[in-house]
């Protein structure tokens, strides 16, 4: 599902190639910084595993991995699966963007790129809330 219209030479596979990201001013790596970034990121993530909130922890895993855009396609999902799989396996809700809500989630992950993460952590933190408010009431 997560590559599921991705062309099969690029799957899982680091770009090769410069690219602008449609709507935003960030400018990711260049190609040869990916596997050297990516390693920095993961360094990152072993050792704030325990340190951070699990919201905190998969929010800004998320926005370094959208602002390294390591692939030629399919960044953004991956980036919010992992956020996703921090968070379920610390027992809190996953984030699910509403489509009507997806201006705030970009708008969030802007700041990041301007070196604010606090918006992305908000966002993810607020976002997962919402899905378990709204989970709970289905259970009633």
């Amino acid at each position: 599902l997560l590559t599921q219209n991705t062309d099969c030479r690029i799957k899982g596979a680091y770009r090769d190639e410069k690219i602008l990201i449609t709507g935003s001013e960030w400018i990711p790596p260049p190609p040869e910084k990916i596997r050297d970034f990516m390693k920095k990121t993961f360094q990152w993530y072993y050792s704030n595993r325990i340190k951070l909130h699990p919201v905190e922890l998969g929010a800004i895993l998320h926005n370094q991995l959208v602002r390294i855009h390591p692939f030629t396609d399919g960044n953004g999902r991956t980036a919010r699966l992992i956020a996703n799989w921090i968070l379920l396996k610390n027992e809190f809700p996953m984030f699910i963007i509403d489509l009507k809500d997806k201006i705030n989630y970009y708008k969030a992950i802007e700041q990041g790129d301007k070196g604010n993460d606090a918006e992305i952590v908000h966002y993810i933190a607020k976002v997962s809330i919402n899905q378990h408010i709204f989970e709970s009431e289905k259970i009633k």
